[in-house]
C-alpha cells in the first residue's frame, strides 16, 4: 500500500484489528439452564384462612376499597369512578 498516505493507513490497520477482535468477542453468551422441577419437592401449600371474614378484612386498604365499591355500586355511581377504584385494587 505505498500510494496510500500513513494516516490512511493506520485507520485501516486500527479497523482490521477492530475487527478481529469483534470476531473474537462476538461469542454468543451461553444460556442460563433452567432448573427443571424435582418430582419430590411440591409447591407450598396455601391454607384456607379459618375465618372468611378474618381474610376479607386482613388488609384494611383493600378491603376498605372493596366496601366503597359495593356501596357506590348500589348508589348507581358514575363507572368512571367504580373502574378508578377497581384499578387501585391492582
Amino acid at each position: 500500500m505505498p500510494d496510500i498516505d500513513p494516516i490512511t493507513q493506520e485507520a485501516l490497520r486500527r479497523a482490521s484489528q477492530m475487527r478481529g477482535n469483534a470476531r473474537i468477542n462476538h461469542r454468543p453468551a451461553p444460556k442460563p439452564q433452567r432448573e427443571a422441577p424435582k418430582p419430590n419437592e411440591t409447591a407450598p401449600s396455601v391454607k384456607p384462612p379459618d375465618d372468611p371474614v378474618k381474610a376479607f378484612f386482613k388488609d384494611k386498604e383493600e378491603s376498605i376499597i372493596l366496601l366503597l365499591i359495593l356501596l357506590l355500586m348500589e348508589e348507581k355511581t358514575d363507572p368512571s369512578l367504580l373502574l378508578a377504584l377497581m384499578f387501585l385494587l391492582l
